[in-house]
């Protein structure tokens, strides 16, 4: 017989949950947890695996930690302000579908969300690059002139004074100019309290300027 025992609603709240004895059965029962999730890592997890248990009335415990059987009951689209963050969202509805349009060249604007750390700046010298001869491959010319514009000089939350993941992302920028009809554009003028500068126009204007001969892209 299925019985509901409880219900908790929370990520960072502590579960505990009295079951009656009338709803089991001698030998072996079954436990069944509805996890309910709208963002972040989901499942069930604790820091101490001994806090996940099953505890008999003599106080003897048996640990629920571990893999589990699991099946999706219901999927929903929650529209969250990450939600443009999810890989597939970007690619499969924002990207794809551009591959059928052609096009001259890209401009492609800084990279702060790959600076929240020196590991991510650093695999971002492969990421770059990647994604340049990705969409090279998707739209059928292997040197579609690709122009980008280098993360500013801007003291972003995570500099310390002996490591920067933003000037460690600006050299895995630079890195990619091995590439064929690759560009940079730089707006390192701008004082350090901008992390954008306030003449855009001007700035995208000077970034395909660049190449000589000079492509125009519009």
């Amino acid at each position: 017989m299925d019985k509901k025992v409880g219900a908790t609603n929370g990520y960072d709240v502590e579960r505990r949950y009295k079951i009656p004895a009338e709803i089991l059965k001698a030998g072996r029962n079954q436990i069944a947890i509805r996890v309910e999730d709208n963002g972040g890592g989901g499942g069930i997890y604790s820091s101490n695996e001994e806090d996940i248990h099953v505890e008999t009335t003599e106080g003897k415990r048996r640990p629920l930690a571990g893999e589990w059987k699991i099946k999706a009951d219901k999927v929903t689209v929650a529209i969250l302000d990450s939600v443009h963050h999810t890989d597939t969202a970007l690619y499969n509805k924002m990207l794809h579908p551009l591959f059928q349009i052609p096009v001259k060249g890209v401009l492609w604007y800084q990279g702060e969300a790959n600076a929240n750390s020196l590991a991510e700046a650093e695999i971002y010298k492969q990421q770059f690059p990647a994604l340049i001869n990705d969409w090279r491959a998707h739209w059928n010319k292997p040197e579609l002139a690709f122009y980008w514009v280098q993360l500013a000089n801007f003291i972003s939350g995570g500099d310390t004074p002996s490591a920067s993941p933003w000037a460690v992302l600006r050299d895995s920028q630079t890195a990619a100019l091995a590439l064929k009809k690759y560009r940079s554009g730089h707006h390192h003028r701008y004082r350090q309290s901008q992390g954008y500068p306030p003449d855009r126009q001007n700035n995208g204007g000077r970034t395909p300027s660049s190449d000589r001969p000079q492509q125009n892209l519009w």
